[in-house]
């Protein structure tokens, strides 16, 4: 099977000096690697943001390359989120990681790692833990065609920890 990557216009010189258009079609073998990373998408209370990795390393299988870029300022907003953030990404074979980062006390260090469960389907749960408040997040996916750095902030709803045991209470008669 072929997938269509690309499409290209190139003028061509032709009969009596004019210009035509000339339609190239660039196609590869599915699952090959791509000319640069696709966006990471990222979804929380039905508001989804794609986000184009400003960061990256990335192997075309011809040639490889390493892109670093300045953070937009301000970050993308994923809004008030309750619970877990899918994470999308298109290609096969990758692994994710993250963090949150208090941006109110930056200074200190307050860098917190987020676990990334891997949902199948090339879906990635980010879970947040507990403690509710804005956060910068930060998503790090690596793969057989490179890296991918991404970040958004969010407004993470408090929430009880449900893995936490109940206490028990005993009562004497």
């Amino acid at each position: 099977m072929w997938t269509l990557t690309h499409i290209t216009v190139t003028w061509l010189r032709v009969w009596q000096g004019r210009l035509l258009p000339l339609l190239i079609l660039t196609a590869c073998l599915a699952g090959s690697s791509l000319d640069e990373p696709l966006d990471v998408v990222i979804v929380g209370n039905e508001i989804t943001l794609r986000l184009e990795p400003v960061s990256f390393c990335w192997n075309t299988g011809r040639a490889g390359f390493c892109i670093d870029q300045d953070l937009p300022d301000p970050l993308p907003h994923l809004g008030r989120v309750e619970g877990q953030i899918d994470v999308g990404w298109p290609l096969d074979n990758w692994n994710f990681s993250g963090v949150l980062i208090d941006p109110v006390h930056r200074d200190e260090d307050t860098r917190v790692e987020v676990e990334v469960v891997d949902l199948g389907n090339n879906v990635w749960a980010f879970e947040p833990d507990s403690h509710g408040g804005l956060f910068e997040a930060e998503l790090f996916g690596i793969g057989p065609e490179g890296d991918v750095y991404v970040a958004f902030t969010a407004e993470i709803v408090d929430q009880p920890d449900l893995r936490a045991p109940a206490p028990f209470f005993s009562f004497l008669a």
